[in-house]
């Protein structure tokens, strides 16, 4: 298996929204030998982030003025800030 070549960043991973993207990409063989997932969270402690560090998902934790800023420029800015190829 070859080392994912993008990073793909995904806001709120261990809610509804981000859940599901990364459990989409995480369930497709082709988009998970293209993305490494770095999910942002509050709280990397919590249970739902815990399973998906398991599941190979990098968890970082912010804090919830970054989360603020972050929200506030469009994702290509964002990703440009993050270093990463996407962030949704």
């Amino acid at each position: 298996m070859s080392n994912p070549s993008k990073l793909l960043v995904v806001f709120g991973a261990t809610g509804n929204q981000g859940g599901s993207v990364i459990q989409s990409i995480l369930a497709d063989p082709r988009a998970a030998k293209e993305f490494k997932i770095r999910g942002i969270t509050r709280d990397p402690s919590k249970e739902n982030a815990q399973a998906l560090a398991a599941k190979g998902v990098e968890m970082v934790s912010v804090s919830l003025p970054f989360l603020v800023f972050a929200f506030s420029v469009p994702a290509l800015h964002c990703a440009k800030l993050l270093g990463c190829d996407r962030a949704i």
